[in-house]
């Protein structure tokens, strides 16, 4: 055997081999771990330090939907977007409401379907779903219970995606 062929065969391919293994067993484990759910107070403080007054449209939810099973609502409201958390009694309603919302989503992706980039994930406890077309970004999460949903101009994502990041909703 050539000196070249030894090389490869004794060094190179075990090297590369252990760094497909490890990289293999990496996107499983980040596919198979369940993401942390924020809390109510977690998300109001997030939103505070990025500068924004949250508000607590809970009672207004529950009184326009007594059934959906809402326990919290946290939501910012700008000129650009409207970022809304919701908490849900099961995760069952947040299911519902998830289900609804991405239907919505997707009515506005068939009014572009030619011109539109449309992100969806879906792993063991999250479903993350974002669309932008027509100048407008659109953004729903779920985590187990809740539920992080926003919309606004295009521009706004970066700040969209800022905030759901470090709320841990992104997968």
């Amino acid at each position: 055997m050539s000196r070249t062929k030894h090389i490869i065969y004794k060094y190179i391919i075990p090297v590369v081999s252990v760094f497909f293994i490890v990289g293999y067993f990496v996107i499983v484990k980040n596919a198979i771990t369940p993401l942390d759910t924020p809390t109510d107070t977690q998300v109001w403080d997030v939103f505070t330090s990025h500068g924004y007054t949250p508000i607590d449209l809970t009672d207004m939810y529950v009184e326009q939907n007594p059934d959906v099973g809402l326990v919290k609502n946290v939501t910012i409201k700008t000129d650009d977007f409207r970022l809304e958390f919701f908490s849900f009694d099961s995760e069952q309603a947040a299911d519902r409401t998830t289900k609804a919302t991405a239907n919505d989503i997707k009515q506005v992706k068939r009014q572009y379907v030619n011109n539109c980039v449309e992100t969806y994930v879906y792993r063991v406890n999250i479903y993350h779903l974002t669309l932008t077309a027509g100048g407008e970004y659109y953004f729903i999460t779920q985590i187990n219970d809740t539920v992080l949903y926003a919309y606004g101009t295009e521009e706004s994502s970066s700040e969209i995606l800022s905030i759901a990041d470090e709320l841990g909703y992104l997968p």
